[in-house]
């Protein structure tokens, strides 16, 4: 098989960012935790499901330069039992989203805090698949105190994923 059946194969998003798709599947390999897509989370969020909590789970000097409206700022290295502490009364009921810039942080915290979220009650624990990159490569709203059209890229070895956009005239 050539490798323009293969990317006809693909589905559309994947021939939209290749090199997206392609680390998407190797976070998903090394953590095999539950995940969203950017559609639905933007669906749920435009509908203003109340049932959302989502967590940023970058450091502070990426969360200030955007985010996801409402998201809850969380360092990724945070444990469990600071986690339960931290958010545990306030999960039941709850669909709970992670994200960072690609997904790769976000869903160790996924696979870390899975199993105490749903004792504690919460409906679901998804990690958003690409993550923040993604969800600005598509078009999404960012903010930060107002809308913003930018994303902080991690550094220039990530920051290729990120799709450059054409400056508004």
């Amino acid at each position: 098989m050539n490798w323009l059946l293969l990317l006809a194969l693909l589905p559309v998003s994947a021939r939209a960012q290749p090199a997206m798709w392609a680390l998407e599947k190797a976070i998903e390999l090394k953590y095999p935790v539950p995940q969203i897509s950017g559609d639905s989370l933007a669906v749920r969020m435009t509908r203003g499901d109340s049932t959302l909590l989502v967590f940023d789970t970058r450091p502070v000097e990426e969360y200030d330069v955007s985010r996801l409206r409402d998201a809850i700022r969380i360092d990724p290295d945070l444990g469990v039992e600071e986690f339960i502490a931290a958010y545990g009364e306030g999960l039941s009921g709850r669909d709970l989203i992670f994200y960072c810039s690609v997904g790769y942080r976000s869903s160790g915290v996924v696979q870390r805090v899975i199993r105490a979220a749903q004792e504690r009650g919460a409906r679901s624990v998804s990690n958003l698949r690409g993550g923040l990159f993604r969800w600005y490569n598509e078009d999404r709203s960012l903010f930060r105190d107002a809308p913003v059209d930018t994303v902080h890229p991690y550094d220039a070895q990530w920051g290729r994923f990120l799709r450059k956009k054409e400056p508004v005239e």
